[in-house]
C-alpha cells in the first residue's frame, strides 16, 4: 500500500490527522497506538510498511529483558480489525 492511501485510510477511520515523528507515523485508535513507516523518502511516496500495534496502557519498554508490547501485521487493515478483536 502506498503510503499517502495509507495515510488517509488511518485518517479516515480514526477521524484524526497523522501525528508524524520523522519517517513514522501515528493514530490512536480506541485507546490503541497504530504506526507504520515510509519505505524510503516521504517525498516518493513508497509503500508503507512496518505496521505496528500497541496499547497505549501498556508501553513500558523493557531492554534487559528483551520486552517490547504490541504486534507487526501485514498490512494496516489487519491493524484496524486486530484492534478490534481486541476491544470486543
Amino acid at each position: 500500500m502506498l503510503l499517502s492511501k495509507a495515510i488517509a485510510k488511518a485518517e479516515k477511520i480514526t477521524g484524526q490527522k497523522a501525528n508524524q515523528i520523522n519517517q513514522k507515523f501515528y493514530f490512536t485508535y480506541k485507546g490503541y497506538s497504530i504506526s507504520f513507516m515510509a519505505n524510503g523518502r516521504i517525498e516518493d511516496d513508497k509503500d508503507a510498511v512496518c505496521f505496528y500495534v500497541t496499547n497505549k496502557a501498556r508501553t513500558e519498554n523493557d531492554i534487559q529483558s528483551d520486552y517490547w508490547p504490541g504486534n507487526f501485521w501485514d498490512n494496516l487493515g489487519q491493524c484496524f480489525k486486530a484492534v478490534d478483536r481486541y476491544t470486543a
